[in-house]
């Protein structure tokens, strides 16, 4: 009984001694894990360079990259009819193989909505849980409200600002297409549109 008691003394007097603050606060921090975290050493992009061939640590952008002062060569357009005057042809070839490139992409990220064949004949559109479905390329009959045409008339440049910027419910492909694949898929939809 008395050890028990001694015992919870000893608990009670090691706990409060653990809240109590120091006497004299810590003049130095404590211990730091990465202390170039906290005090980092400028970046100086002249400095010598051991690692690099020519021993610069400035090096030439990596092929492909957009510099950050560099003019980017596309014109953006606001306005779905200026783009379609702009583009009244599509600049890349008309080739056996920009067509099956074009087909391969559109089936990979656009025929879950519109179908193989552009006919809104996806199995999700069928399903009747998407919204609104989506036009068919070769109907006359349904005009756009966009331009008050039919997709069917659709130039180059309209399909193309269609699938670059998003068209209604359609959302932007910018972001997962280059422009050279726009305009292969612009080829395969330009087949579709004549079926």
């Amino acid at each position: 009984m008395i050890k028990n008691k001694i015992l919870y003394i000893l608990m009670a007097l090691f706990l409060l001694s653990s809240c109590y603050p120091a006497a004299k606060p810590k003049k130095e921090p404590n211990w730091r894990y990465a202390p170039q975290m906290y005090d980092s050493v400028p970046y100086n992009h002249d400095n010598y360079n051991e690692i690099f061939l020519n021993n610069v640590t400035s090096q030439k952008y990596p092929h492909n990259t957009i510099q950050y002062d560099q003019e980017i060569d596309l014109i953006e357009f606001s306005d779905f009819t200026q783009m379609s005057k702009y583009y009244l042809n599509n600049p890349i070839d008309n080739s056996l193989f920009n067509i099956n490139e074009g087909k391969k992409l559109y089936i990979a990220i656009c025929s879950h909505c519109h179908g193989k064949c552009g006919k809104s004949d996806s199995d999700m559109i069928l399903s009747e849980r998407y919204p609104i479905k989506p036009p068919k390329f070769n109907d006359c009959n349904n005009i756009r409200p966009r331009n008050n045409i039919s997709i069917k008339e659709y130039n180059p440049g309209m399909i193309y600002h269609s699938i670059k910027y998003g068209y209604g419910i359609m959302g932007a492909h910018r972001n997962i297409l280059s422009t050279k694949e726009i305009w292969q898929i612009v080829l395969h939809v330009q087949k579709l549109q004549n079926i």
